[in-house]
């Protein structure tokens, strides 16, 4: 008795997953927060990452199926008790990770890439339970690889690789995306895995434009890195500055000491020599230091000099528009050069005429 892939989609419950899936997924966020120091951003990938794992692994076996059998997805076996399980914890997921954002990293959470993706996916899971394509999702649960790859170099930068993330994005959601989506519009694989439906080929056809456009900005990351890592780093332009200490050190005079020789007596009051206290020395500034003051003291200076040159204008002006002096003094009567005779009494009854100049 063979023991086939089948057989062991039927351990796996059919009912109640959705609930756990839910409850497991904040519990493993809430430990792994509370015993690890994270980012608010490295919080917001938890989830995903542990998402995105189960789901490339899950997708695994259909995955196989489907090369086995030379890309005939008619022939991908629906195995409904892991693909159940699978899209019941998918959707576990998109629910925790609406609900912990909204608590805990709200602004890591984009409005496309993070409520209207989320949202959108909740009801495209539960169109495939509803419609028994299940499995087809678990086929295309490959695509969650790249976001794996890109969530753990998120909370580790050790695995990170942008090579390795943009092979793996290009191999399951470009190439392996167009693959089914023509796959699922030819009529002959249309009937025997949808019966006719066009619904799984509309969804593909829908998403692969948002694959397309975040492939497009990776490859545009890589070019504009590229170039950055190819210009020339701008050299800086140095300004050398000579600086002239204005101190001057001051010469301490140091006393003179006469020698005294043992046969000479010696004062008892005689109190011993102290070295007089040396000036300390001045602190010596870094050169850069010193450049800088220096560039800053020239730059007053010249501008106390723009400031005198600008009162010397504006005297200069004013000069010109008031009336000259002797113009004033002529009309009001006090002009220059009007002489008057007064007599003043001199010594000895004299009297002598003094010329005063009336201004």
């Amino acid at each position: 008795m063979s023991f086939s892939f089948d057989d062991t989609s039927k351990l796996l419950p059919q009912q109640m997953v959705l609930v756990p899936s839910f409850l497991a997924f904040v519990s493993a966020y809430h430990f792994l927060t509370g015993t690890r120091e994270l980012t608010a951003k490295q919080r917001s990938w938890i989830l995903t990452t542990l998402a995105s794992a189960i789901v490339t692994l899950a997708s695994f076996p259909f995955v196989w199926d489907y090369v086995r059998n030379d890309g005939d997805i008619s022939r991908v076996r629906h195995s409904p008790g892991l693909a159940y399980a699978t899209t019941r914890i998918f959707q576990g997921y998109l629910i925790s990770d609406i609900s912990m954002g909204l608590i805990y990293y709200r602004e890591q959470v984009g409005l496309l890439t993070g409520w209207v993706h989320h949202s959108l996916y909740i009801l495209v899971v539960e169109l495939a339970i509803r419609r028994s394509w299940a499995h087809i999702f678990c086929l295309c649960g490959i695509m969650e690889l790249p976001t794996f790859v890109l969530s753990i170099a998120s909370l580790n930068p050790v695995f990170r690789s942008n090579v390795t993330f943009a092979l793996s994005f290009f191999a399951t959601r470009i190439l392996l995306h167009l693959v089914l989506i023509v796959s699922y519009l030819l009529p002959g694989n249309r009937m025997r895995a949808t019966g006719g439906s066009f619904v799984p080929a509309a969804v593909l056809a829908l998403v692969f434009p948002m694959h397309a456009v975040w492939f497009t900005g990776c490859i545009k990351g890589f070019i504009k890195r590229q170039r950055a890592k190819k210009q020339p780093t701008p050299s800086a332009t140095v300004i050398h500055l000579e600086v002239s200490s204005e101190r001057q050190a001051v010469p301490v005079p140091t006393p003179a000491i006469v020698p005294i020789h043992a046969s000479e007596p010696r004062a008892e009051n005689t109190t011993p020599l102290q070295a007089l206290p040396t000036q300390p020395a001045r602190p010596t500034l870094p050169a850069k230091l010193v450049r800088r003051l220096s560039f800053e003291k020239a730059l007053r200076k010249m501008e106390i000099d723009r400031a005198r040159q600008r009162i010397r204008e504006a005297r200069r002006l004013l000069y010109e528009v008031l009336p000259p002096r002797e113009r004033v003094y002529d009309y009001f009567g006090l002009g220059r050069g009007q002489l008057r005779y007064d007599r003043a009494p001199g010594v000895g009854g004299e009297e002598l005429g003094r010329m005063v100049a009336v201004y």
